[in-house]
């Protein structure tokens, strides 16, 4: 990768960190507006790599915990992917979306 690909990498990088800074607490909102009391949503801050490691972005993670046993949470997971493409314009599967979703099942068991 030349260094004129790796500044304009940087540069759609620096562009998405700004975009989702913005848009993830409407993220949440939607998710928990969605699911209501079904789910849990947690946002973190965590870094990573890009442009063969000459830039560190803060990127954003969303953890999705579906706390309802009738609802499948891969099907959740696919259906927020899509949502979040088509509502909010992220698309996480691209390189540099700095978004990244987490889907879990919660178990409850009886002690």
């Amino acid at each position: 990768m030349g260094m004129s690909e790796i500044g304009t990498d940087i540069e759609k990088i620096q562009k998405n960190e700004k975009l989702v800074a913005k848009v993830v607490p409407m993220i949440v909102k939607y998710i928990k507006a969605k699911y209501g009391n079904d789910v849990r949503v947690k946002t973190t801050d965590i870094k990573t790599y890009h442009a063969d490691d000459e830039y560190t972005a803060k990127c954003k993670l969303i953890e999705v915990f579906v706390l309802n046993e009738k609802l499948l949470a891969a099907e959740i997971k696919h259906k927020l992917y899509n949502e979040i493409t088509s509502v909010f314009g992220i698309d996480m599967t691209k390189y540099g979306s700095c978004l990244d979703l987490k889907v879990y099942k919660v178990k409850w068991e009886k002690v």
